[in-house]
């Protein structure tokens, strides 16, 4: 197999890989062969409990925090690279977890699909989000459309800032507690279920709960922007 590849060095490289096959298949390849190696040197292990360590052991979060990670990198590498890489990962997490003898049902395969079925929705919505900014930067920058597209420019200005700021306000908000009808939730299940639910019911409140943090981090980075407030992290 080696001298096979020996072409690569000497030869233009976009002509002669096309005889090895598409491009698409040294993508793929690239990320099993990055699995291969996170999973061979137990790589995967101790990310997975770092993760535990930082996050806790609260399933929910958990999930957020595999969430957030996966849909992170999947903007800058393929969601399939992206998916190969977090899989290990995810499995030294589930193996990780202890199953409760006290209840009937397998916690670990619940969590197990949950995890997985997280990790391949993030890591799609990654992918979304880089076709969204590589075509707001095309027409910004490129074709200087500022004036239409004032409103998505705002996002870039300090956004290494407000990536911060929100998982600031997640970590934050998920450790406060409230009492609801005798059960003490969460500060996003209070928020949620108070000003919310009652506005929009349950198919609609998700996307107002969103909608509203939204717009409440665009208005700070409004803010900061028309005070001439760009912050370099």
């Amino acid at each position: 197999m080696i001298p096979s590849l020996l072409p690569l060095p000497v030869l233009e490289l976009s002509t002669t890989t096309e005889s090895y096959g598409h491009k698409y298949v040294f993508l793929y390849l690239g990320g099993f062969l990055i699995a291969i190696g996170i999973e061979k040197w137990n790589l995967h292990k101790r990310i997975a409990i770092n993760i535990i360590s930082f996050i806790g052991s609260d399933v929910r979060k958990v999930i957020l925090g595999f969430m957030i990670a996966t849909a992170f990198l999947s903007m800058w590498i393929s969601n399939t690279a992206t998916s190969v890489m977090m899989l290990p990962i995810g499995i030294a997490i589930i193996k990780q977890l202890k199953d409760s003898p006290a209840s009937l049902e397998n916690e670990n395969t619940i969590f197990g699909k949950a995890l997985m079925l997280g990790i391949a929705y993030s890591a799609s919505i990654g992918g979304i989000a880089t076709l969204i900014l590589s075509s707001l930067c095309f027409m910004i920058d490129i074709k200087k459309w500022k004036k239409p597209l004032w409103v998505f420019q705002i996002f870039g200005t300090n956004s290494i800032f407000l990536f911060v700021l929100s998982g600031l306000w997640t970590k934050i908000i998920l450790r406060l507690r409230f009492d609801l009808e005798g059960q003490s939730i969460s500060g996003y299940g209070y928020l949620y279920k108070t000003l919310f639910v009652p506005i929009g019911g349950d198919m609609f409140g998700s996307f107002l709960f969103a909608f509203a943090h939204l717009v409440g981090f665009w208005l700070i980075l409004l803010w900061l922007y028309r005070k001439k407030i760009f912050i370099n992290l």
